[in-house]
């Protein structure tokens, strides 16, 4: 699924990786990486969820997703929340879950009557 790898990506280009020199410019506000990776983590399990074909369950991950980014936002960076917010809900948004109903079992009605044989004997 693209979405969940646009998410993924997302949440390791906020996460970052550390390092800087001392006559560097300050580096961005970053997401912090276990949370990152955990994001990370869930939006695979859409995408999978997904290529095989199951929409409710990779439904049922994207909105606990975007329920957990919504519920984590005071951990994401002021300048990242919009593009995250706006990459989870567009991602739950377009997960359909749709089912395919049962076969109907075929309804075996009323049983037939057995054939009337003439035991008429000889004669």
């Amino acid at each position: 699924m693209r979405r969940g790898a646009i998410v993924a990506a997302t949440a390791f280009a906020l996460a970052g990786c550390g390092g800087s020199a001392s006559n560097a410019p300050p580096t961005p506000p970053k997401l912090p990486h276990a949370l990152a990776q955990l994001w990370a983590t869930r939006a695979d399990a859409i995408a999978a969820a997904a290529s095989s074909g199951n929409g409710c369950a990779a439904q049922r991950l994207a909105q606990n997703l975007r329920d957990d980014v919504i519920g984590s936002q005071s951990s994401v960076p002021l300048r990242y929340r919009s593009i995250l917010l706006g990459a989870v809900n567009d991602l739950a948004d377009r997960i359909s879950c749709v089912t395919v109903p049962a076969k109907p079992h075929p309804h075996p009605g009323p049983k037939p009557k057995p054939p009337k044989h003439d035991h008429k004997g000889p004669g």
